[in-house]
């Protein structure tokens, strides 16, 4: 080595140096921003945790759903028409006894009025927003268990496999989502501590228990078709328990979640009669898990749908709870 190259090799290692520190850093930055994103989760996922299971769409429906709450999407119009339409406000004029005069309904549009009016809006407009984004088999079905005879009785093998392949979208997506946040935290035991706190946390992209209940779904699936006589249903059933109990592993990497698809897809490929009266075997199973994905499938349109609700039945209340202190004050007043 010449003296006059040594000065270019000393930049170069220092340059090195420099590019590794700056990596240990970033790498060190992104495990600590996961870390505590995990952490602020746990204080945050058990209220979301609530939310979700005590506002999924059944629950919503049985308030949204009824005749009356949708007559609701009427009454802006009205209340519009009668109370904020001047060329009406003498048709609707009250005449004094043995005068000429009258007397204008004025005195009724006060803040009250106005606030009825709002609630009524905002409530008509969660009903509007609800049947626009509820889920069709929540709306025609009051439970999963209704769902499951219905379709059981009216359904066939095709029926069967289209539910099977929404469930692979929602375990696929759920997957990715967990996969996601490991590869974001790098390797080493953050990852491993990071791996079992996301488990723990339960995220709410998850539905509450929705992903655990296919896996146990897809293990009586295995258990039905190992040791079947066709050598391919017997390799369906070991690949689908080899999968969902890797040696040494408590959840599912990126070439296991490969695996589950893959076996999934054989369902389709096979297209063997045992296959599909097997599979209709557990059609009760699979179509009550259908009907629980979609009862909590868009979580946040979900929590916009409550909000408006809320907002809409506290604003409704609101002028009745006014008039009765109101009442309750004049009534003090006239007492003492």
């Amino acid at each position: 080595m010449n003296k006059s190259e040594a000065p270019f090799l000393a930049a170069g290692v220092l340059e090195m140096e420099k590019s590794r520190k700056i990596r240990r850093k970033w790498l060190l930055f992104r495990q600590n921003l996961a870390l505590t994103y995990i952490q602020s989760m746990r204080w945050i996922s058990l209220p979301l945790f609530w939310l979700s299971e005590s506002f999924k769409w059944t629950t919503i429906r049985s308030i949204c759903g009824s005749r009356v709450a949708q007559a609701t999407t009427l009454l802006p119009i009205l209340g519009f028409l009668v109370l904020y339409n001047q060329n009406l406000e003498p048709i609707l004029q009250l005449q004094k006894g043995g005068s000429t005069g009258f007397e204008s309904l004025d005195h009724f549009m006060n803040s009250r009025l106005d606030i009825l009016y709002l609630g009524v809006i905002t409530f008509g407009l969660c009903i509007i927003l609800f049947n626009v984004t509820c889920p069709v088999i929540v709306k025609k079905h009051r439970s999963a268990q209704e769902f499951a005879s219905v379709r059981l009785e009216n359904s066939n093998s095709f029926d069967i496999i289209q539910s099977l392949h929404y469930l692979e979208k929602v375990l696929d997506r759920n997957l990715k989502v967990y996969l996601f946040y490991l590869n974001f935290m790098g390797g080493g035991k953050k990852r491993i501590r990071a791996r079992r706190e996301i488990r723990e946390t339960n995220f709410i992209y998850f539905p509450t228990g929705l992903c655990h209940r296919m896996m146990s779904w897809v293990g009586m699936i295995s258990s039905e078709f190992k040791g079947d006589a066709q050598p391919e249903i017997s390799k369906l059933g070991f690949d689908l328990a080899a999968t969902l109990n890797p040696p040494g592993r408590g959840w599912l990497n990126r070439t296991q979640e490969e695996s589950v698809r893959i076996a999934l897809d054989k369902f389709d490929e096979l297209g063997n009669a045992l296959i599909v009266q097997r599979v209709s075997n557990l059609g009760y199973d699979v179509y009550s898990i259908h009907f629980a994905c979609k009862n909590r499938s868009k979580f946040l349109l979900r929590y916009v749908v409550m909000i408006l609700m809320a907002i809409g039945i506290v604003l409704m209340f609101a002028p009745t709870f006014l008039t009765i202190l109101y009442a309750i004050n004049k009534l003090k007043i006239a007492v003492f």
